[in-house]
Order: C-alpha cells, then sequence, then structure tokens
C-alpha cells in the first residue's frame, strides 16, 4: 500500500483580534502533504468550538454552501483562501478558543486552533 493523498491546514496569525462588530476574514491556507500525490477532492471550511461543533452567541462563520472549495489542491501544492466571520454586539468580550475545520469529501478531517479575541468594542451609530 503507498501513500494516500492528504492535505493539511494552517492560519497566521492564530490569535486573530476584532477590532470592530460585523465581518472578518481570516487567511487560511490549504497544502498537499504528500508532492507527488494530490488531495483531489472537494474541501469546506467551518468555524467550531475546540470539542464541539457549536460556536458561541454573537459568532458565526458565514459559508455559501453552494460555493465549496471545489478541488483546490489537484493542481498545486497550496491555496490560500478566507474564512468570514461574523461577529455580533451580543459576543462577549473575551477569548474564544475555537479551531478552523477542513472538510474533505471523502471524510478527511483537519483542523487547526485559532483564538479570536473579541474586546469590548463600542458601537459607532
Amino acid at each position: 500500500m503507498g501513500i494516500e493523498p492528504d492535505f493539511g491546514i494552517s492560519i497566521h496569525p492564530m490569535e486573530f483580534p476584532i477590532d470592530k462588530l460585523g465581518m472578518q476574514n481570516v487567511s487560511v491556507e490549504l497544502y498537499n502533504l504528500h508532492e507527488n500525490k494530490k488531495y483531489e477532492h472537494q474541501i469546506i471550511l467551518r468555524l467550531c468550538n475546540m470539542d464541539n461543533l457549536s460556536l458561541p452567541p454573537g459568532i458565526s462563520n458565514i459559508y455559501d454552501p453552494l460555493n465549496p472549495l471545489d478541488h483546490p489542491l489537484a493542481n498545486k501544492d497550496k491555496v490560500n483562501t478566507n474564512l468570514n466571520i461574523r461577529v455580533d454586539k451580543i459576543a462577549a468580550s473575551k477569548e474564544y478558543p475555537l479551531r478552523i475545520l477542513a472538510i474533505g469529501d471523502d471524510g478527511k478531517q483537519r483542523s487547526c486552533p485559532f483564538y479570536l479575541v473579541v474586546p469590548v468594542i463600542e458601537e459607532v451609530n
């Protein structure tokens, strides 16, 4: 049995401070783990808690299920994309330990820890 195609995920920085309410973009890198075996499956990104798939109140992952990353690594070693996160005014001011989950349509799942920092934010009228 040979090496199976596989992928990895990373984000930089791993701590992401929020400076305003609304939509925030986090840069995510997906990459092939094996130089000669490209991962040719569709990948979906999802933001979730470290221990389950839910999110804290006031924080949501905006994802269009009709437009997943369609086979992003089939012809490339790595690809950069954005994950959209919405922070509403009901989100408590604190550091949230979260993870970004990448799910391949063959069932493989890879995740990356992520710390979302929500300070006290004054609403501007």
